[in-house]
């Protein structure tokens, strides 16, 4: 039962099916690093895998940008781990209609492989630098060019997200020879033997689901025609270039979590309270659940706030645009820790006391735990928005 009047709109009601999938899943496999395969296919067969794909291109659902942020945020309310498999497909599929695109006909069968079911992930993060950090740390992995044209690329990543479940790896490196701001995007298949990914990973703190391994790049010769994506300013295209598929959809992900997870937390004490316990408990927990429900609601408007913003500016990426969204997170993080320190010690949540049908609460309080880490890092985003004030 929800106790808030979003996520709305057309995709978010086309979603439901899925997120009553995806709850199962949360609920089923609350403790175990599995990926939530059958939301995912589901997501796939009912075509919204492809929110992300540019308008006038194949399969192109053309929504509205304020549809799109309801939906992930129904996404997140199902499960975390599947909301972020999703929005990294999603964020790999808008590069297509990026300018900086270099092989026109690459893009054109990634738009037809999405629509007949691939799916997509995203490798960036290295080791030694911070995830989600708004300093100018372009990739480093670096890729050589060969005598025949093609590239071999070679270094690990820290996370890709949903690998196991994905067809194809955009990988984030640095063509050896172009300036250090420089980088460019690869395709490449996963599953072939020269990328392999490990099994340890940061699970235990949340989204289990997502099978997030470092992954190790070993030699991988890529062919010259499998580069998508060659930009010179990775600062500029990191902040500011379609702020609301890089950071929008992953906040909407995390605000559908913690309402999912407020919704648990509400339903449960209600039962207590029918069956005359913890009366006391209850009394005490009203003001915090009155308190957790305005910060959330504050968050939503927060988030579509930027959504507006970015709507004004035509999805052209400027300062105004970006400092919206990075604003979106901080409400959005504060939302989160305020559940997180209100809830706590009413329903004893630390990770898999509540089993039952109370698991999923269980999952999600430890599926939050990332929300302020994760792209962008809310600590960052202090940082960043103090830095230009005083600049």
């Amino acid at each position: 039962m929800s106790h808030f009047s979003w996520p709305n709109g057309v995709l978010a009601e086309q979603a439901q099916p899925i997120v009553e999938i995806a709850d199962a899943y949360a609920v089923g496999h609350h403790n175990e690093v599995s990926l939530p395969l059958e939301a995912m296919n589901a997501t796939v067969a009912s075509g919204l895998s492809m929110v992300g794909v540019p308008a006038g291109m194949p399969g192109s659902l053309n929504r509205t940008a304020a549809e799109i942020v309801n939906y992930f945020i129904a996404l997140g309310m199902g499960d975390g781990s599947h909301g972020l498999i999703e929005a990294m497909t999603t964020h790999t599929l808008k590069l297509l209609g990026h300018p900086n695109v270099v092989n026109d006909g690459l893009r054109d069968f990634m738009a037809n492989w999405a629509l007949d079911g691939a799916r997509f992930c995203v490798l960036l993060s290295e080791p030694g630098t911070a995830s989600g950090r708004l300093e100018s740390i372009p990739p480093t992995l670096p890729a050589r060019r060969l005598s025949d044209g093609n590239y071999e690329l070679t270094g690990r990543k820290l996370a890709a997200t949903g690998i196991d479940g994905c067809d194809c790896a955009a990988v984030y490196a640095h063509i050896e020879g172009t300036p250090k701001t420089a980088y460019a995007v690869f395709m490449v298949p996963t599953g072939i033997s020269d990328m392999t990914s490990g099994k340890e990973g940061w699970h235990p703190v949340g989204m289990v689901g997502t099978c997030s391994y470092p992954v190790t790049l070993n030699k991988v010769v890529v062919p010259a025609d499998r580069v998508l994506f060659q930009s010179n300013n990775f600062m500029m295209d990191a902040v500011a270039t379609d702020p609301l598929m890089t950071y929008g959809n992953m906040i909407a992900v995390y605000l559908g979590v913690a309402q999912a997870y407020f919704n648990g937390v509400v339903e449960m004490l209600k039962e207590r309270t029918s069956k005359g316990n913890d009366q006391a408990m209850i009394f005490d927990a009203v003001d915090a659940i009155g308190r957790c429900r305005a910060k959330l609601n504050t968050a939503y408007a927060v988030l579509m706030h930027a959504v507006q913003v970015y709507t004004n500016a035509q999805g052209q990426p400027s300062p105004a645009v970006a400092e919206a969204f990075l604003i979106a997170k901080t409400a959005m993080s504060e939302a989160v820790d305020e559940l997180l320190g209100s809830f706590r010690k009413y329903a004893g949540l630390s990770g898999a006391q509540l089993t039952g049908k109370w698991a999923g609460v269980a999952k999600r309080a430890l599926d939050l735990q990332l929300a302020g880490i994760q792209p962008p890092n809310v600590n960052a985003v202090y940082t960043q928005l103090g830095r230009e004030l005083l600049a």
